[in-house]
């Protein structure tokens, strides 16, 4: 549509003040075309609504929206003057008004269509005209791209019309302004089920994106949208995160991390995996927000796995040493440890199975053994020998298990039956004198617990009292359920964590307070998965202890408090020891001792003997008796 610029501007002004419109309008349509003037004559086109379109669309960066829209008004008359001689056609609602614009397939006018609609519910009538006619371009794009309908498209292109908008000279937030209608025509999309949600994160991220790697080069108008299907499942394990009263933060960080795995996938054409879980990390900043990334992936795995957003396992990132095994060996060590499982030993001892089966075989593997057949006595001495310990108990436990190993390699005829022989035991049991809490540290205990008022104080006081006055092991106070105390009768009873045994126990009236104190005013509101236990975490998901750290930090942070350290070597356990000494010096007997401590046989608590030194007196012998000189 060619056309004599100067003349046909020259005639809508004059028209303009003939129909008495206003003069502010008149000067806009003047600055418009003189604009178009200028760009014709720098250009040396020829005067056409084409060529004047795409300079608007061209400097819509460089204006003010308002400016945009007035100018774009003065165009659309401009092609009404042209074609019918007036200018009295209707409103311009966008750029696909005009009569040479318009190059959206009839499917694209549809969807366009479609997409104003479900605007209109939601915005002004103006912001709903805006949206939609910024939304053209990327039509358009698509139809360059030969895509169609909306699920023929993959991220790719959403990537490459963000690089196109973001090669324009001008402000990130003019840039960002442009883009973000077509983030809500992607949303639109998504929400359709044409697309994954995701694509519309492109237009809300700086160009750090575009440094992902890229392991399969995307083809243009091929679908590939791996993350559609496991969106939704996402989006139900954020939702089940309120039943451990996460906090809505928390759940935000949680979305953000899917959406960036969820691109990376989609960028880089790989299904989601466990593989491809570990490559999103390894190319994830080292940031404070890599481990929460982690951490998110690593929970959905197990809720895709259980159903359950209960944790599993601390998600430790670390590598498993079986992994690097190979599958000969690796297979031995899963059977062996499934079979320790249900000979019933306690998960510690599994783990320490599991290591020290790893150690061994990890020799074997730099010794280029690949066949149990290889493994000789000759061998496992001098794995034996050249196993480092940084004590000989350690080196005794390790060799017991590797033993155990061996014994069970023979059971399944893998390898000679005496081959366990091979490793010798080089420490007998020794018996040392236990050590106990000072006077001091004990009264540190008792300060601590008159001047606790926060949730962390009353729940340390709690525990270290219920280790201190009753002996109980970490491991059975984290487990504590409040229906198992007895208020009324001023008693406690439990399964034993350790020896399976049930014990009731008198609780002391200083204890009883104490755990009485914590729960009325310091113990928040569980999770689904801390319901009824008497400590749960402070902080989402809110769930019951997992682990005995809690109680050894509460009594290292008691002792810091006052400048107190606890001897080398001892951790919470010191309580138990320090109830039990307690009782011995005040001549309670061997066998109730052992009752109160739950030991399984009351010789256990003879090791205590040593600590009460008068009683050690009264039983002394002399030099000669003993054959001394």
């Amino acid at each position: 549509m060619i056309f004599n610029c100067e003349i046909k501007t020259a005639e809508v002004i004059s028209l303009l003040e003939r129909s008495g419109y206003h003069k502010q309008t008149i000067a806009d349509h003047r600055r418009c075309y003189d604009g178009l003037r200028i760009h014709l004559s720098d250009t040396g086109q020829a005067s056409s609504m084409e060529v004047a379109i795409e300079w608007l669309e061209s400097m819509k960066l460089n204006w003010t929206y308002g400016t945009y829209l007035r100018y774009r008004y003065a165009l659309f008359r401009l092609e009404n003057y042209v074609l019918h001689g007036s200018i009295t056609s209707g409103p311009c609602r966008g750029v696909e008004e005009f009569a040479c614009k318009r190059k959206l397939t009839e499917k694209h006018e549809v969807l366009l269509g479609e997409f104003r609609i479900s605007l209109s519910d939601k915005y002004a009538k103006g912001i709903v005209e805006r949206y939609a006619a910024d939304s053209v371009d990327f039509l358009a794009f698509l139809s360059e791209q030969g895509i169609e309908f909306p699920s023929e498209m993959s991220i790719g292109q959403a990537i490459e019309y963000w690089r196109q908008v973001y090669r324009l000279q001008c402000s990130n937030d003019k840039k960002q302004r442009f883009v973000s209608a077509v983030a809500k025509l992607i949303v639109y999309l998504a929400e359709r089920g044409d697309i994954p949600r995701c694509y519309s994160s492109v237009f809300h991220r700086t160009g750090n994106f575009v440094r992902l790697p890229s392991i399969i080069p995307d083809a243009a108008g091929k679908a590939f949208q791996p993350s559609k299907a496991f969106e939704p499942l996402a989006t139900e394990f954020i939702s089940s995160l309120d039943e451990q009263r996460y906090s809505a933060s928390s759940k935000k960080r949680c979305g953000n991390d899917f959406t960036s795995y969820f691109m990376f996938i989609e960028a880089n054409h790989i299904e989601y995996s466990a593989w491809s879980v570990e490559l999103w990390l390894e190319h994830s900043p080292k940031s404070s927000r890599w481990e929460h990334r982690r951490h998110t992936l690593a929970m959905f795995a197990d809720y895709l796995a259980t159903g359950s957003t209960i944790k599993r396992s601390c998600f430790t990132w670390k590598p498993i040493q079986i992994d690097s095994l190979p599958d000969w060996s690796r297979s031995i060590i899963i059977g062996f440890v499934a079979e320790r499982q249900r000979e019933g030993v306690a998960q510690a001892t599994l783990k320490l199975c599991r290591v020290a089966s790893c150690r061994f075989f990890k020799f074997l593997d730099l010794k280029n053994i690949c066949d149990p057949r290889g493994i000789t006595p000759e061998l496992v001495k001098e794995f034996h020998n050249t196993d480092k310990h940084s004590t000989p108990a350690g080196k005794n436990t390790y060799g017991i298990k590797v033993r155990q190993l061996l014994t069970y390699m023979a059971e399944q005829e893998l390898v000679p039956q005496s081959l366990f022989l091979a490793i010798s035991t080089q420490y007998a049991p020794c018996q040392t004198i236990v050590s106990v809490m000072s006077v001091e540290m004990e009264s540190a205990v008792y300060r601590y617990r008159a001047a606790a008022t926060t949730p962390y104080e009353l729940r340390n006081v709690a525990m270290v009292m219920l280790g201190l006055r009753m002996g109980i092991r970490a491991s059975d106070i984290v487990s504590l359920k409040i229906s198992e105390f007895d208020w009324k009768n001023l008693t406690v009873s439990f399964v034993q964590q350790k020896t399976r045994k049930a014990i009731t126990l008198p609780v002391p009236i200083d204890v009883g307070n104490s755990v009485y104190k914590y729960i009325m005013e310091g113990r928040p509101q569980s999770g689904v998965y801390g319901d009824g236990f008497v400590f749960i975490q402070h902080r989402a998901p809110f769930c019951g202890m997992k682990t005995i750290q809690a109680c050894r930090y509460a009594l290292k942070e008691i002792m810091s408090a006052y400048g107190l350290e606890l001897p080398p070597g001892q951790e919470f356990h010191i309580t138990r020891k320090t109830f039990a000494t307690r009782l011995l010096i005040s001549r309670n007997s061997i066998d109730a001792i052992s009752d109160s401590l739950g030991h399984a046989q009351s010789e256990t608590a003879e090791r205590y003997l040593a600590r009460d030194e008068e009683g050690m007196r009264l039983c002394s012998m002399p030099f000669e008796s003993v054959g001394a000189v």
